[in-house]
């Protein structure tokens, strides 16, 4: 699929409006704001300290959690955000602290590190297998965080061996795993815990276009509550 406007001479169905590129649906913009919602009420009511977002299908919901933060009449305290790329993680023998992943974590998030007797969301949008946040979680209990969270927008599909502690839909997501679209800002395919940024401009350009439409959507949402 290439990265023009998605809407260039579509014929919009009802309820569609020309004014969003991304989310032209009124009811994919509620969603969006829904698990946004919700997502900031569990981070502020459990003391979340720092949120973990996956690369990339996450990564957008930092611009919809950072619109939201921004937009509340009290300023909320808002969680450290990291994002991890899966591909830099697995089985890499018990010393995880000076494992591959161990140093690079070290070396990338010492915040994050500091953080490890704190409450630490990892997030990502669909949990299927576990094959993505079972290893991530392993290497980071390995590192003793001592209060670990797993969350999706879903609940973990039936049989999957991978429990998270907060889900937002009870159902399977009812807008798939990418309701906050796919940013491509960043490429996924280096071998690192942390995604390598994008060259390809075009890409760069599209996924600013969608932060910013999220960002918008959750603004105008927040003030419609008010």
């Amino acid at each position: 699929m290439g990265f023009e406007n998605k809407l260039e001479g579509l014929n919009l169905a009802e309820g569609e409006s020309k004014q969003y590129e991304f989310f032209p649906r009124a009811e994919n913009r509620e969603k969006l704001f829904e698990y946004t919602q919700k997502l900031a009420e569990y981070l502020k009511s459990q003391q979340i300290a720092d949120i973990i977002l996956m690369d990339r299908a996450a990564r957008p919901i930092a611009n919809a959690l950072k619109a939201y933060w921004q937009n509340q009449a009290e300023k909320p305290t808002e969680a450290n955000i990291y994002f991890f790329n899966k591909n830099g993680f697995g089985d890499y023998g018990s010393d995880y602290e000076h494992s591959i992943p161990g140093r690079e974590l070290k070396a990338a998030y010492p915040k994050l590190i500091a953080d490890k007797d704190q409450p630490v969301l990892l997030f990502d949008t669909c949990v299927h297998s576990g094959d993505t946040l079972a290893p991530i979680a392993k290497q980071l209990r390995g590192m003793n965080f001592s209060d670990l969270r797993l969350g999706s927008i879903s609940k973990p599909q039936k049989g999957s061996p991978l429990k998270t502690d907060f889900y937002i839909e009870e159902a399977e997501a009812s807008l798939g795993c990418h309701p906050f679209g796919w940013d491509s800002i960043v490429e996924r395919d280096s071998e690192h815990v942390f995604s390598k940024p994008n060259p390809d401009q075009a890409k760069r350009d599209y996924s600013i276009r969608l932060k910013r439409e999220i960002a918008e959507i959750i603004k105008e949402y927040t003030q419609k509550q008010k």
